[in-house]
Parts: C-alpha cells; structure tokens; sequence
C-alpha cells in the first residue's frame, strides 16, 4: 500500500513546484496529496492516513521501498497539462482518463465531420465573395461592354473659322437671352420700379451688359464708377460708349433668372438652386448635347 510518505512507487519521483514557479508543475500537489489519502483511506479500511513524521528527510520518491502499487493505480494519478494559471484564484483540475467508449469516439467523428462540412462551404462563400487582384486571379477579367457612341464636337458650322464670340453664342444662344430678358423685366415690375429710370431691358442691350462685365474681368480698377471716368489718365471709353453708367446699375439691380412668383420649395426639384435653376438647366443641356466623349474620358 501507498503510505503518506510515498513509500510504495517504486522508482517514481514526484516533482513539487509553487504555482508561481516561471516552470509549470508537472504533477499538482493538491491532487497528489488528495490521490494519496484516498489510497491509504482505501487500503487501510478508511482508516485515516498516518502522520509523517516532521523530522524524516525522505522525499516523496523511493527507489527500494516494497510496493503494492500496480501499473493501472500510476496511470490515474491526476496530471495537469499546459498549466499557467499563476493567479490566487482556484485551480481547475484535468483529469486524463486513458480509457473511452467506443460511442463517444463514433460521436467525436461525425461532430468532427459535421465541422469539416460547415467550415468547407465557409471557406467556398468567402473564396466566391472575396476581392482580389485580377493579375492575382487564373479568371479572365470580364469582357469590356461594347462602346458604340459617336464622339467628338456637335456644334454646327465650321468650327476651324468659328472665333470665341461665337462658340459664346453656342451656349448663351438666342433662347437663354430672351428667358434673362424676361425674367429681368418680370422682376422689375414685380418691385415696381420706377417708370422714370427703368426701362424694360432688350437682347441687344443685355448681351452689351454681359460683354462689359467680361470685359471688367480683364482690366483691373478698384471701383467701378472708374469705367466710367472722364479722366483722361482713367478713363476707359469703350463702357461710356456702349452703355451709360446709370442703365448699367439699373440692369444690374433687376437682373433674374426666375420667376419669384411660381417658385414652390416643396416642389422644386433643387431648391438650393431656384434663383439660378433656368440657367443651369440649360447650360447642361448644351454641354451635353455639344460635345460626345470618346471612350476613355482621361486618358
């Protein structure tokens, strides 16, 4: 039998190692201590083990001592595997059992098959659904769709004679002219403008009113009464000439692009847009239908 002492493991040496030891033990004293008073409880008719003696200085291992141990009683001793757990906490105990049922092996396979079946059509969907480099790829790339468009410039005439002013008047055409001139005369009734200083604007006049504001893009002056200075080291003619500095401010004060009136925010299909929205319209329209890109936009 299997005395408090060790006595009985014939050439078995037990190894105790505190839990902070940086070396994982290889066998728990807790459960060593606790195997071997179950055997001595079991041998000796649950009699209680005996107490070792304080001034013995035999370790727990033995190599000449008599033993009843068999090799089956080794085999459960309770071994604790990939321990690192060096908290205060309770240790949990494993406990490897080198007998099973034939029924938990036959479990553990179809469980084990099962997975393999989940984690293949896993694997699939992520192959299927994953992005990837088509250099990367044994897939041809897609076909590219067929571009059957007809490119180039749609405007009509000779465009190697065509001057600046007139691929202007391709986009402010007659039409967006006539909507700026009634919007503007609408605008200035609505404010009811004086009959004495407002008169309702024409194309002429309003396509004057658009050249000079080009023209003040090009020269430079600090205000703009100087456009209209009559002094000879300020003065630019051309402005006086083609229009009075007074009907100019009163063209500029009523110039719309909308009809105040008809406009509804709930409606509208860009109210941020309202004020300018005819405008815009229109000049997508032309940029549209002037010019059909090729097939690579960038190049």
């Amino acid at each position: 039998m299997i005395n408090s002492n060790g006595a009985g493991l014939p050439k078995a040496e037990i190894h105790l190692r505190r839990c902070d030891d940086p070396h994982p033990p290889t066998i728990l004293e807790d459960g060593m201590k606790d195997y071997l008073s179950m055997m001595t409880r079991s041998g000796n008719g649950g009699s209680p083990p005996s107490s070792p003696d304080p001034n013995s200085n035999s370790s727990i291992s033995s190599e000449n001592s008599e033993s009843d141990t068999t090799p089956e009683m080794l085999d459960n001793i309770p071994v604790m595997a990939n321990y690192h757990d060096n908290s205060d906490t309770e240790e949990s105990f494993t406990e490897l059992e080198s007998s099973g049922s034939e029924g938990d092996d036959s479990s553990l396979d179809d469980s084990s098959d099962d997975d393999s079946d989940t984690n293949t059509d896993t694997d699939t969907v992520m192959d299927e659904t994953q992005w990837r480099r088509i250099a990367d790829s044994t897939a041809p790339p897609p076909p590219r769709f067929p571009f059957t468009g007809t490119t180039g410039l749609n405007i009509p005439g000779n465009i190697e004679s065509m001057s600046p002013l007139d691929f202007f008047h391709v986009f402010f055409d007659d039409e967006l002219i006539e909507l700026i001139c009634t919007e503007t005369n609408r605008f200035a009734e609505q404010c009811n403008a004086d009959p004495n200083t407002w008169h309702p604007v024409t194309s002429p006049k309003l396509r004057v009113f658009l050249a000079l504001n080009t023209l003040k893009g090009i020269v430079k002056k600090p205000e703009e009464s100087l456009y209209w200075s009559k002094n000879p080291l300020l003065r630019t003619p051309i402005f006086a000439e083609s229009m009075p500095f007074k009907r100019y401010k009163k063209i500029r004060q009523y110039l719309h692009f909308s009809d105040n009136e008809a406009y509804d925010a709930n409606s509208h299909p860009n109210p941020k847009l309202n004020k300018i929205y005819p405008i815009y319209v229109h000049l997508e329209n032309k940029f549209r239908n002037c010019l059909h890109p090729t097939k690579k936009i960038f190049q």
